[in-house]
């Protein structure tokens, strides 16, 4: 049994995996194993008995990061050294000063095990760590005293951190130099800095973020209202953020706009890395709310007032997206045609190939026509959206079903197969190559010869069926289709692309070369 329990305590001391560079640094410190003083493994995802918390310290404030709280809910594990524990990340410095690293690390756990407490202190070990790598430790005993880690005396030998855990061994060779230099050991536990008159507003508010994102509003106007205490009575545009969210979570909307209104007049920005979104984000955010509200008319003088900002993201993506909500939530399909089309018509001679935003504006532009009246141009533009690429970076049914949808509804109209066709196809390529894959290129086909059979004609039946094709190495068959594609349009660069991998499948290098270069000619006119 003695021998055992040494052969334990040398898989502790000895660990897996060293703590290399800093605690709590750019990616955080993964603990992946707490034990008791018998050497005994505590789970802390099931353990009642454990409390854990974890701090950030600096001199305007303390945050309480609350992550052992958020692990025990969502019962993750850790993984280290190609292996995953029921461990514990003590988060990166750099997650609370918003994205900004700093030079040292300034943070403390404080674990309460039974009848242990048990303090660890991170201050004044070096913290920065730009790749964002996790710092890794296999084990720490919980055992009562109060534990400060100390900088290594030489900065450039990082494995020398807390080379064996926060562990028996190490108090037993407290005489060894080796060790101390990195570790100081009092059984006294300092908690002074968690009294009522050392925290700050911004603990309080950190907290209160943290009742949000667990739903306990009642907890978190408690703490909005002891961080305004806190701060002589001002309420800060944290806390309005705060007091926003919480009415939210609490399907409070009329007070949530009221704290986002007030956020927009006092121009509050929650943006670090560039505070010129703020406006953007904030109306955004109520426009949201409005519409949760059921205030739609107010939503969209939100969106009138984005677009009137000099730093509108994507102005292109936000018309789009103004004029799908008036259709949506307000019917205006008048309003948002002719919105669209005005970016159709200014966005017209920039297009390329596949130009996946006119994509998109076509896409919105069908619905807007087909609900004003004009069905024929609809059916046209959701080809044609098809046809720019819209969809064909994703895996999923949307564009699919969507189609199924007024397909249904217009059985007889060829320019929808085609469209369903393209979506199909487009998909195949993205769920692995399988049966599965092929039966999209196949389907494609079936509606290709629909839209045929309905009186669709042109190169373009060709043309895709000989790409399906091709996909399904039928390479002879595809062959024929393109020849005939290109017997009814000789100007389509897409037509030679395709003849040109039809070729690579043959095996004739030297045409695919010649058709290669013919759609890079056209492609230029």
């Amino acid at each position: 049994m003695k021998t055992f329990r040494i052969t334990l305590l040398l898989l502790l001391v000895i660990p897996i995996c060293k703590l290399h560079a800093q605690p709590g640094g750019g990616g955080g410190l993964v603990i992946a194993g707490f034990y008791n003083q018998k050497l005994q493994k505590i789970n802390i995802l099931t353990d009642p008995d454990i409390k854990m918390r974890s701090f950030v310290l600096q001199d305007s404030g303390i945050y309480e990061t609350f992550y052992f709280q958020q692990l025990r809910q969502a019962k993750k594990n850790i993984s280290i050294s190609g292996y995953t524990h029921d461990g514990f990340v003590l988060p990166p410095v750099t997650y609370y000063y918003g994205g900004r690293y700093r030079n040292l690390s300034d943070q403390r756990i404080l674990i309460i095990y039974k009848h242990d407490t048990m303090m660890i202190d991170f201050r004044g070990i070096i913290g920065e760590n730009a790749g964002g790598y996790n710092d890794k430790i296999d084990s720490i005993v919980i055992q009562k005293g109060y534990f400060k880690c100390l900088r290594s005396t030489d900065n450039s030998n990082y494995s020398g951190f807390l080379r064996n855990g926060i562990t028996p061994y190490v108090f037993h060779t407290k005489g060894n130099t080796q060790h101390t230099e990195f570790l100081n050991y009092t059984d006294k536990i300092d908690t002074t800095f968690l009294r009522e008159d050392n925290l700050t507003p911004l603990f309080y508010q950190q907290r209160a973020a943290h009742y949000i994102e667990t739903n306990e509003t009642t907890l978190a106007f408690a703490d909005i209202d002891k961080a305004i205490a806190k701060n002589k009575g001002k309420t800060t545009c944290t806390d309005l953020y705060l007091l926003c969210g919480a009415y939210e979570q609490n399907n409070q909307y009329d007070k949530a706009i009221e704290s986002l209104t007030t956020i927009i007049t006092n121009h509050c920005s929650q943006i670090y890395w560039n505070k010129d979104m703020a406006p953007e984000y904030n109306y955004r955010r109520r426009i949201g709310l409005y519409v949760k509200n059921k205030q739609y008319q107010k939503a969209l003088t939100d969106y009138d007032s984005i677009a009137m900002l000099p730093t509108i993201w994507a102005k292109a993506y936000f018309i789009i997206e103004r004029a799908n909500f008036k259709m949506n939530y307000l019917k205006d399909y008048k309003s948002a045609l002719t919105d669209l089309k005005t970016l159709a018509d200014t966005s017209e001679g920039k297009k390329q190939e596949n130009n996946f935003i006119n994509a998109d504006i076509y896409f919105s532009l069908a619905p807007a026509e087909y609900y004003n009246g004009n069905e024929k141009d609809a059916y046209t533009h959701w080809l044609k959206a098809e046809e720019m690429g819209y969809s064909a970076s994703s895996s999923g049914t949307y564009p699919t079903t969507y189609y199924d949808s007024l397909i249904q509804q217009h059985p007889t109209i060829a320019e929808l197969y085609l469209a369903r066709s393209i979506a199909i196809a487009d998909r195949g390529p993205y769920i692995g190559w399988g049966d599965e894959t092929q039966e999209c290129f196949t389907k494609a086909i079936a509606d290709i010869d629909k839209a045929e059979s309905l009186g669709l004609t042109d190169y373009r039946v060709n043309m895709y069926r000989a790409n399906d094709l091709y996909l399904l190495k039928k390479y002879t068959e595809a062959m024929k289709e393109i020849n005939m594609a290109i017997s009814k349009n000789d100007t389509i660069a897409q037509c030679y692309t395709t003849r040109s991998q039809i070729w690579g499948g043959l095996g004739n290098s030297k045409e695919a070369q010649n058709d290669w270069t013919k759609a890079n000619e056209l492609k230029k006119k």
